[in-house]
């Protein structure tokens, strides 16, 4: 049961981790960009963006620009979203998934026609970092396509392969430069909150501050898919543990039912003496619960230990293109641990008070014959 919620609780996390650190928590750009790839400019620093961070469990803000491009090598081709961001982007989470190359130092932009690539479209492209291609794009209201030259500067592996198969990085600038904009426009801002759990009084502010004409999505709207199958693990969590009660509660009653049968000449013997029901039952209660808390000690040491190995060392891993992961995560949520011992302590001592009323149906005389 402890490596169940533990494991299902890391599950869990990992996954938002990832999302939170490709996609911003909040986005905020023009209307008409939730329903199209191309985008129309917002003002990098408006007026109502200094309100804007004073909102509840704010962590970064960001600004970024995107342009549907076709990346071109001598031999393969392939359709991306290009997405240009700037110094103040937070690299944090790129940088932990780095395979090959650099990432830019805190403060720092990508130089200028530069990629970050994943490593599902390196394979595609057949590149490597330092290697050269052509970026095509159709400028707004244009019918011809145009080029650039660009140079893969690094090359990650985020294991969500709904990101990886279309997403790569580039400066800001390259990507304004395709639009004709100013530097002062983008496509968007991003906040960074301190957690998905922040979202609840993060969101009712930003509907407050930011302008009626701009559109608002958080990373669920983005990818609803993921995160409505996510609550579907509770669940199996839920079903598991239920399971491994019931199973374990009749154990634990049936072993206490083969002690009071293997020993019922001493319990006729105990009832001649003069000792009531009550008080024989509480000598087979009492023994049954030092049994389970035996198997609960030794629970408890393989369990948390195993708990423990596996979130320092990874060492039982997992397929990343099936579960966006290459490790089993467990997470050590300590609280859920305590309760599910407490819980199962008192339920099953009191399940155990249920055999020991067939010590009241044991007849003296009988048991004593018997013997």
């Amino acid at each position: 049961m402890l490596l169940s919620v533990g494991i299902v609780t890391g599950f869990k996390e990992g996954i938002t981790h990832k999302m939170e650190g490709i996609g911003a928590h909040i986005q905020i750009a023009a209307l008409s960009n939730s329903m199209s790839f191309e985008t129309q400019p917002v003002h990098r620093n408006p007026s109502w963006l200094r309100k804007l961070k004073g909102m509840p469990g704010l962590r970064h803000v960001q600004v970024y620009a995107t342009k549907p491009t076709i990346l071109k090598t001598k031999e393969e081709i392939q359709g991306v979203l290009l997405k240009g961001v700037a110094s103040d982007y937070d690299w944090s989470f790129l940088t932990a998934h780095l395979v090959s190359g650099s990432i830019p130092e805190k403060g720092q932009a990508l130089p200028p026609r530069s990629l970050l690539i994943s490593k599902n479209i390196a394979k595609k492209l057949r590149l490597e970092v330092g290697d050269s291609l052509s970026a095509y794009y159709v400028k707004q209201g244009g019918t011809m396509p145009r080029g650039y030259k660009m140079g893969v500067h690094g090359i990650y592996a985020s294991g969500v392969e709904e990101m990886d198969q279309n997403l790569l990085f580039s400066d800001l600038e390259s990507v304004q430069a395709m639009y004709d904009w100013s530097s002062w426009h983008v496509s968007g801002i991003e906040l960074m909150l301190t957690g998905v759990e922040a979202m609840e009084e993060a969101l009712p502010y930003a509907d407050e501050v930011v302008p009626y004409e701009l559109y608002i999505s958080t990373l669920q709207e983005r990818y609803p898919d993921l995160f409505q199958w996510l609550p579907s693990l509770d669940q199996n969590a839920q079903i598991i543990l239920v399971l491994m009660i019931v199973v374990s509660l009749l154990a634990m009653s049936s072993t206490l039912l083969i002690l009071i049968l293997e020993r019922t000449q001493a319990i006729g013997l105990l009832k001649a003496l003069g000792m009531r029901n009550g008080q024989v039952r509480a000598i087979f209660w009492f023994q049954a619960a030092r049994i389970l808390w035996k198997g609960m000690l030794w629970g408890n040491f393989f369990g948390l230990g195993l708990a423990l190995l596996q979130h320092h060392f990874k060492f039982l891993g997992m397929d990343p293109e099936t579960y966006y992961l290459d490790y089993v995560p467990v997470a050590l949520v300590w609280f859920k641990f305590l309760l599910i011992n407490l819980g199962t302590m008192c339920l099953s001592l009191l399940v155990l008070v249920g055999p020991t009323y067939l010590i009241t149906r044991i007849s003296v005389i009988r048991a004593l014959r018997f013997h």
